[in-house]
């Protein structure tokens, strides 16, 4: 056994660790068994020391966090004045040196908690040094879900530009919340693998997906966990007006396909942040989660990941989650501390049948141009928690202010009263001849009118709610808003286009783009009493309007002339009676 002068020295190292460990911990005569049965007993000693059956060496026993398990480390005294204590491993009466003393209570020892970790813990906190010493790594954000409708790929560089130029996007929305974090992590952003976009991107997608690197998915998932979904729309019938197309489903296989097509090589490791609800939820079992599966697919590629997850709802986003340029997670943000799963696999070939580690850490998520950090929930972690949440509220609060400047020069433009109306070749002082509008482009705007009257009702209702005391109801009306907003400057813009130019192929692209903008639109207002009908009855409306100038445009372009011109016949006046049939679907 080490003799009285390597027992002291050794009490003198772990004082110089400042472990703050009791005197209890030195029980240099126990036996292993004494030993278990001191750990069981007294949960305050974090593990024991005492001198082992081989000669020469220190044991520490180091119990679990249950305390229903312990393992046994060999520590060997130093030899001389200058050596450090050694931790060994011993197996088949064969003895190898691990590390020194100081380099093991670094990577182990919990200084919140004083213990040693767990083999999990462990895991986790060599995961969070290498996540530390990555300084420069490869980021992208790969979502399942389109964004509002569009199949894109984006380098970094133009994900800032696109977010200055789409206002909506502070809100939660289609696609929004991978576009806020890849604006936080300076990444690129794409919708993965869409068979429009596929190769635009895999060569966004060149160098930013690469060995320690991160990627982030997005998406939708649920409690059985076969695989991330997100609505992609196709209008090429009148029916898709008012049933959206079911929901494209991407499984393991396929993303972790994606990425090796896009750089990721065998014997790499990757860090995957799951953004999507249920990713860490094991329905039928520990195993059953998408997150475990999509842990065995890379293993099965000789990729080694570290994947995050939640097992509850993951909460959506949008730029308005970007504080100081960093979206922290927290309870109404993307996934709770205490709801997120490390699952893990280290391979160092393809395997079918990884050894794969999950453990809850309850750190704090925290995204920025350096990528992804953790923030310990240590006694002054609260307040800066709190703080964070404080400067998203002021930040929510500032926004909605200029936000309302702008509604009202959004108002001050578009509610505009009818005798205001230019008549043709009327000027006002030195401008150019205001266009005289059609019946038609008249019955249209009045269809803008009401869908712009129906959003002003909810800006009113948002208005009368605390934002900060209702923050749900708040952002759910805020978001409606926003969304009719976003319609009628859309409709409006593809309508001053179309009639200024009416033709039948203008007509085609016209509507294509009506009928994209009002799905767009019902994703959101549909979760909101009577939005629903008055879509339908929009979308209708509109084709009315058209309808009626396709049976005349196509006479009159037969005859080369105006589209909107109107022979005053008695067949013409048959087709305004048809027109007026039509009609009395609108509103």
């Amino acid at each position: 056994m080490p003799d009285e002068v390597a027992r002291k020295r050794l009490e003198s190292e772990l004082d110089k660790l400042n472990l703050n460990i009791p005197s209890s911990v030195f029980q240099y005569e126990m036996n292993r068994e004494r030993a278990v049965e001191f750990l069981k007993n007294n949960s305050s000693v974090p593990f024991i020391v005492r001198n082992s059956s081989i000669n020469g060496y220190f044991v520490f026993d180091i119990p679990s966090e249950d305390r229903q398990s312990f393992k046994h480390s060999l520590v060997l005294p130093p030899k001389s004045d200058e050596d450090e204590f050694k931790l060994c491993n011993y197996f088949k009466t064969t003895i190898t040196e691990a590390c020194s003393l100081k380099d093991y209570f670094e990577l182990v020892w919990d200084p919140l908690h004083k213990i040693i970790r767990a083999p999990e813990r462990l895991i986790w906190q060599q995961f969070k040094r290498l996540n530390q010493q990555n300084q420069v790594r490869t980021v992208a954000v790969m979502s399942i879900q389109s964004l509002d409708n569009e199949k894109i790929a984006l380098t970094a560089e133009q994900v800032q530009s696109y977010a200055e130029s789409k206002p909506g996007l502070q809100y939660s929305g289609d696609g929004h919340t991978g576009f806020a974090m890849a604006v936080a992590l300076r990444s690129p952003f794409l919708v993965l693998r869409s068979k429009d976009n596929r190769e635009a991107a895999n060569k966004i997608l060149k160098n930013h997906i690469g060995d320690n690197g991160l990627i982030v998915i997005t998406g939708h998932g649920n409690q059985a966990g076969h695989g991330v979904s997100g609505n992609y729309i196709s209008l090429q019938s009148q029916e898709d007006i008012i049933s959206i197309n079911p929901k494209i489903n991407r499984s393991p296989h396929e993303i972790a396909s994606s990425a090796m097509e896009s750089g990721l090589k065998m014997g790499n490791s990757v860090t995957i942040l799951l953004c999507i609800c249920y990713g860490a939820f094991n329905r039928q079992g520990k195993g059953s989660s998408f997150a475990y599966r999509l842990v065995r697919e890379f293993a099965k590629r000789g990729v080694s990941t570290t994947i995050l997850a939640t097992d509850q709802l993951f909460n959506r986003f949008g730029l308005n989650a970007i504080v100081d340029n960093k979206i922290t997670f927290d309870e109404g943000t993307g996934m709770a501390a205490k709801d997120v799963h490390v699952i893990t696999a280290k391979v160092h070939h393809p395997e079918l049948h990884p050894v794969i580690n999950v453990f809850k850490p309850n750190e704090t998520i925290q995204l920025s141009g350096n990528g992804i950090d953790f923030l310990n929930p240590n006694p002054s972690q609260p307040m800066t928690l709190s703080e964070t949440m404080r400067q998203r509220d002021e930040r929510m609060l500032e926004h909605q202010g200029s936000q309302k400047q702008v509604e009202e020069h959004f108002l001050s433009r578009h509610s505009v009263p009818e005798h205001s109306i230019e008549a043709k070749g009327v000027r006002k002082g030195n401008t150019t001849p205001i266009r005289e509008q059609s019946p038609q482009e008249k019955r249209f705007n009045q269809h803008l009118q009401l869908l712009f009257n129906k959003g002003v009702n909810l800006k009113c209702r948002r208005d009368r709610i605390n934002p900060l005391q209702q923050q749900g109801v708040f952002h759910a009306l805020n978001e409606a808003y926003g969304a009719v907003l976003n319609l009628h400057h859309a409709l409006k813009t593809d309508g001053d286009e179309y009639f200024s130019h009416p033709t039948i192929e203008t007509y085609r692209t016209f509507k294509k783009n009506c009928d994209r903008q009002i799905i767009d639109a019902r994703k959101i207002l549909d979760k909101h009493r009577g939005w629903s009908e008055f879509l339908i009855n929009l979308a209708i409306g509109i084709i009315s309007v058209g309808l009626g100038l396709i049976v005349k445009g196509g006479i009159n372009l037969a005859l080369n002339r105006s589209f909107f011109y109107v022979h005053p016949t008695d067949s013409s006046k048959k087709l305004d009676e048809i027109e007026a049939l039509i009609d009395k679907a609108k509103p």
